[in-house]
Order: structure tokens, then C-alpha cells, then sequence
């Protein structure tokens, strides 16, 4: 493993389209990435050389896990950036709407006070 207290497991990048099933670390690679990181050497050695051993004088391999946050995380961090962008889109169609709508108001008006002076107009021939 690498000597680096700071190291961690490299994880694969997350697609937020596709569709995740809760992938947990390994308690193995959980404790040793935390020794590492606490700069513990000598009890990671002694914690490996332990681990293995007891692995090997198992009959059955028992399936410990610890669940993997850091990947969930980046998972919900992606999908609350889709979100904000979303609703960023949806804010600019509903100014594209406002402006729209006040637009086509303003016509309307327009047509209707021209509407009214041609009547007003008319009457004004006749009588």
C-alpha cells in the first residue's frame, strides 16, 4: 500500500444518470486506509499480518461492510447540482414567460384603445 497519510482509495466517477446500487467498502480497506491516514504503520502492519491470518483460518469468508459515504455523497452532490441547473432553466422560461405575457398585454391594449377611437370615430360620422 501506498506510505501517503493522506491516502485513499481512488473511486471510479459518478455518472448521475446512471443508476447506482450501494457499493460499501470492505471493513479490510476501511481500517487500513484509516491507519494510513493517522500515519499508524506499525499497526497497520500488525493489523494486516492479524486480518489474513484470521482470513485464512476462516472456513467461510464472512462478507463484512462498511458503507461507502464518500461515494454516496458525490451521488447526492451530482443530483443537487442537476437540480439548481433545472431550476435555473425553469427560472429563465418563466422570465421568458413574464416577458411574453406583459408583451402580448401591451398589444392587446394597444389594439383595444385603437379599437375604441375607430369606433368612437365612426360615431362621430354618423351623428
Amino acid at each position: 500500500m501506498d506510505k501517503d497519510p493522506h491516502y485513499t482509495r481512488s473511486k471510479p466517477g459518478l455518472d448521475p444518470n446512471q443508476d447506482y446500487t450501494r457499493s460499501p467498502e470492505p471493513v479490510d480497506d476501511f481500517v487500513q486506509n484509516l491507519l494510513l491516514r493517522l500515519g499508524l504503520v506499525r499497526t497497520l502492519g500488525c493489523f494486516q499480518r492479524e486480518w489474513y491470518q484470521v482470513d485464512q483460518d476462516q472456513d467461510q469468508d464472512p462478507v463484512w461492510l462498511v458503507p461507502d459515504f464518500l461515494s454516496r455523497r458525490r451521488l447526492l452532490q451530482s443530483q443537487l447540482a442537476m437540480v439548481r441547473e433545472e431550476a435555473g432553466l425553469a427560472c429563465g422560461c418563466v422570465l421568458d414567460a413574464q416577458q411574453s405575457l406583459a408583451r402580448l398585454r401591451r398589444e392587446r391594449n394597444f389594439h383595444r384603445e385603437r379599437s375604441k377611437k375607430e369606433e368612437q370615430h365612426k360615431r362621430a360620422l354618423r351623428g
